[in-house]
């Protein structure tokens, strides 16, 4: 068994469930019996992005000095102890001191959460350089299961229990596997592949000049935008609309989650062995913008405007669709310099790890807030719309700026001729793989064979989670408690 991916899923899944088991109870705990009020208790919830999305970038330019290893180790007793902190918080009488504390400790869990995932994501580039994409899959995987574990763990315990059970319980937890975390991590995932000393450092504005690893972190910012825009609006839609209890909105925002979870392990090593990852981002924000669309449901479209079945299937295709937006984009960025920063690989991994989380940071910051801004101003349904509107646009420039274009029709000459060869007529299948590829360039056959190569080979453990993409679900829950 490979206990290097296997320990670094559970402190994925830890780390998740971690800022998210308080969700279902904190929020009402500090309105009701502390005098927070809900504008205080919505931005308390959402300030651990901030945190994160400023640990990511300084974490992503000295993680190589300080060390992965100790990186990690550092944000899981940075997190327990926010942890415990806040489980002294019901003792806590003082609304002001209450406020502060809460601040303090949620802005510690993004620090910590920033630095888990940072150091996660450079150790699997550095680790699995030959099978980066499925390792992804898995972390991302873990992310989405600690986040529908976390909710469901805290309500459990807090309700047959006592406030801090679910804080202290979880922490306990935490700490116990670190022991196990040390003896397998080894220091071969301290390594620095720098071969010379002397080589120039490799800053993010220079990484970023190359378009497509610049596209790939906003790919990642839009992904989150779609995520966590319905924190906000979402929750009090269906308990204004139709009448949910906390519970079932609660179990509405499981949905997405569970349909990647289920889904992913199914779809998408169907997916990657045809497409490469541009084709497979393009096809994922198609997937997306439908969802929006239904989700809505779309006035622009005509449908319905409250339909529960629509917002259901939606929010389903949601999960399905994270699936191929954010699988791919490390590993396109490994692609976009292939052959350029050889003697600095390791720091350029450490750098892709700290863009991926801090455009997905980004992104959790301005979803929700936009979404809530359009809903006031248009309202639920031509929220989605507008959204659905944006995705489709940033596909557009997307396949332009990057070449999209060409590299579906890469991965549909390919598919054409897997299909033929799949039929059996074997003249016929020669014939027209041989018509193909004389109008395919010489660069366009590498780029499909090498595809083929490297998404056979890890096509088998290629699934995906909520997720990772559903950070700061717990957001909604604070919407809930109103």
């Amino acid at each position: 068994m490979d206990w290097v991916i296997f320990w670094l899923i559970i402190v994925n899944i830890m780390s998740q469930s971690s800022f998210s088991l308080m969700a279902p109870f904190y929020p009402s705990m500090a309105k009701d019996e502390k005098g927070v009020g809900s504008t205080v208790v919505g931005i308390l919830m959402a300030s651990l992005s901030v945190s994160f999305v400023i640990t990511s970038c300084i974490i992503g330019m000295v993680i190589s000095k300080i060390g992965r290893r100790l990186v990690l180790y550092s944000g899981i007793f940075i997190g327990v102890g926010s942890m415990v902190g806040f489980g002294f918080m019901i003792w806590i009488n003082n609304t002001v001191l209450f406020i502060i504390l809460s601040f303090t400790l949620r802005l510690l869990t993004g620090v910590a959460s920033a630095m888990i995932c940072v150091a996660a994501y450079a150790m699997v580039s550095i680790k699995y350089p030959e099978n980066v994409q499925s390792k992804i899959a898995l972390l991302e995987a873990a992310n989405g299961a600690g986040l529908f574990i976390g909710p469901i763990f805290g309500g459990l315990v807090y309700q047959y229990t006592h406030f801090c059970v679910p804080f202290f319980a979880f922490s306990g937890l935490f700490l116990v596997c670190v022991p196990f975390m040390m003896k397998s991590l080894g220091p071969e995932l301290d390594r620095d592949d720098n071969t010379h000393n002397d080589a120039p450092k490799v800053g993010y504005f220079k990484l970023l000049k190359n378009k497509r690893v610049l596209f790939a972190g906003i790919n990642q910012f839009w992904n989150m935008i779609v995520f966590c825009s319905g924190q906000p609006i979402f929750g009090p839609r269906l308990q204004d609309k139709y009448h949910f209890s906390a519970f079932a909105v609660g179990a509405m925002f499981a949905v997405p989650c569970i349909a990647y979870i289920i889904g992913g392990p199914v779809l998408l090593p169907l997916i990657t062995k045809k497409f490469e990852p541009r084709t497979t981002k393009i096809v994922g924000f198609f997937i997306l913008a439908i969802c929006c669309f239904i989700i809505g449901p779309s006035k622009i479209l005509g449908f319905p405007d409250t339909s529960i079945a629509m917002m259901s299937i939606g929010l389903v295709i949601l999960g399905l669709g994270a699936a191929f937006t954010i699988i791919p984009i490390i590993p396109e960025m490994l692609d976009a310099v292939e052959g350029q920063f050889l003697d600095s690989r390791s720091e350029v991994s450490d750098k892709f790890s700290g863009i991926f989380n801090m455009a997905g940071g980004f992104g959790q910051i301005c979803g929700p807030s936009t979404a809530g801004l359009l809903n006031d101003k248009v309202g639920f349904n031509m929220t989605f719309d507008i959204i659905a509107l944006l995705l489709l646009a940033h596909v557009l420039i997307y396949m332009i700026v990057c070449d999209g274009f060409r590299s579906v029709s890469r991965s549909m000459k390919a598919t054409c001729m897997r299909c033929r060869k799949s039929s059996g007529d074997v003249r016929s299948s020669t014939s027209t793989s041989r018509k193909l590829l004389e109008e395919t360039t010489d660069e366009d056959e590498e780029s499909i064979t090498k595809n083929e190569e490297s998404y056979d080979a890890g096509a088998n453990a290629s699934y995906a989670s909520t997720d990772a993409s559903f950070q700061n679900n717990d957001n909604a829950y604070a919407i809930n408690t109103d």
